[in-house]
């Protein structure tokens, strides 16, 4: 870590040895500090991740250098045995501790490792100090002289293993967690796919039509015996969803006494007859368009709203340990129940917005000019006497900002204005 290697580095400036460090915040002289790594005499205090994969050139690297001088010191580092990699710890993965002996050796060159352990090292405490600590008190062995056996190997190889499998027990468990959300993203990106590539979506909205009405009509359990502020109730909603100008069309009387397939059927009827008076007001060549811009417009939109939902139920999850529940089984429940009404409030949502949704023409550029000459004119100081002749406004004294479209569109009608008036 960056806080070791800055200790380690106290260490060595209070004995008065030269040393670089390389760490996270040394990055930017990363190259330099690597490329006088090999040479002799070079001490380098490196974290695990810094200076991966790069080769340490024994003798420093021989650019702007003479070759002859360069391939004596090289020679001169091969002599001594190459790179000496010194490891203070051992990381809680082998594999963590094998990339650090790669540092040396590399295609070819001399090289060697050495591991030093202490029984108060954060692996060691957790899984092994106790049993090795026993032996060497037996043995009475000095703390401060160092040994080698096969029995600390086969502890420190023990203590990685379980730390290991440990951690994957960990990562298995969270990867259930993200499955819970990915077979939900699965859902929601097929049905994006399947309105992106669909030619006609008709079929798919009157679909959403007959699932969102019969989820209003179980909702307000409508029946033979429902009464008519009940049915009327049900009728606010259901002329909420697709226009109040489908108000006429249903009365709570009429639907008095019907069971609950009967007022779906006839709810059904009227929304479609309602959808089809919605197509015949839309351009033939803007009703797929318009239906898959609702449709992706607000898919997109819950979604996100979704997964900042579920992402906070994750965060806090973990609490329901302490209820003698299982996180993780709890986070399925809830997930699911999340997501089985995101999928009810986005066919919703998209039936509401498709009846409501305004299709506005293009404007005309008389209209465009109209339009700006009024705004000028609300910009223009109320007293006619003043000695400005600039619009002024009351928040920076700067008249009104006009797009470079929208002042194109003024010129060529005021152009069109002025050749009728030269005609007639």
């Amino acid at each position: 870590s960056i806080e070791k290697s800055e200790a380690l580095s106290r260490l060595l400036k209070q004995r008065g040895i030269t040393h670089n460090v390389l760490n996270a915040k040394y990055h930017a002289q990363e190259a330099e500090i690597v490329a006088e790594a090999g040479q002799e005499g070079s001490v380098t205090i490196a974290t695990n991740m810094a200076g991966r994969g790069t080769d340490i050139i024994l003798g420093g690297k021989p650019a702007n250098r003479d070759p002859d001088e360069w391939q004596s010191e090289h020679d001169r580092v091969l002599e001594l045995g190459g790179l000496y990699v010194i490891g203070t710890e051992r990381h809680d993965a082998r594999r963590i501790d094998n990339q650090l002996r790669g540092r040396s050796g590399r295609q070819g060159d001399a090289g060697k490792s050495q591991f030093y352990v202490s029984l108060e090292d954060d692996l060691m405490r957790r899984f092994s100090s106790d049993r090795v600590k026993g032996v060497m008190e037996r043995l009475g062995v000095d703390e401060h002289i160092p040994i080698e056996s096969r029995m600390v190997s086969r502890a420190l190889e023990s203590a990685q293993t379980k730390v290991e499998a440990h951690n994957y027990e960990i990562r298995k468990y969270v990867l259930e967690f993200d499955n819970v959300v990915n077979q939900q993203r699965t859902v929601i990106y097929d049905q994006r796919e399947r309105i992106l590539n669909a030619e006609d979506l008709d079929a798919l909205f009157r679909e959403m039509i007959g699932q969102e009405v019969e989820q209003l009509v179980t909702a307000h359990a409508i029946g033979h015996h429902s009464s008519v502020e009940e049915i009327h109730e049900m009728l606010n909603a259901h002329w909420s969803a697709i226009g109040s100008e489908a108000e006429d069309a249903l009365r709570a009387e009429d639907l008095e006494g019907q069971g609950e397939d009967e007022v779906t059927d006839t709810l059904v009827a009227d929304a479609e007859t309602r959808y089809e008076q919605r197509l015949s007001e839309t351009p033939q060549d803007l009703r797929t368009r318009l239906l898959r811009w609702v449709m992706i417009q607000t898919t997109d939109y819950y979604w996100i709203q979704h997964l900042t939902a579920i992402e906070d139920v994750r965060q806090g999850i973990g609490l329901r340990a302490y209820g003698q529940q299982d996180p993780l089984v709890a986070f399925k429940r809830e997930g699911f129940q999340m997501f089985n009404e995101l999928i009810s409030t986005i066919r919703g949502e998209i039936v509401k917005r498709f009846f409501r949704v305004q299709l506005q023409d293009d404007l005309s550029e008389e209209t465009a000019l109209s339009r700006h000459r009024e705004a000028v004119d609300s910009f223009r100081p109320a007293n006619p006497d003043s000695t400005s002749s600039s619009p002024q406004n009351t928040t920076g004294g700067q008249a009104p900002s006009v797009s470079r479209r929208e002042r194109r569109a003024q010129e060529r009608a005021q152009k069109k204005l002025e050749r009728r008036k030269r005609r007639n």
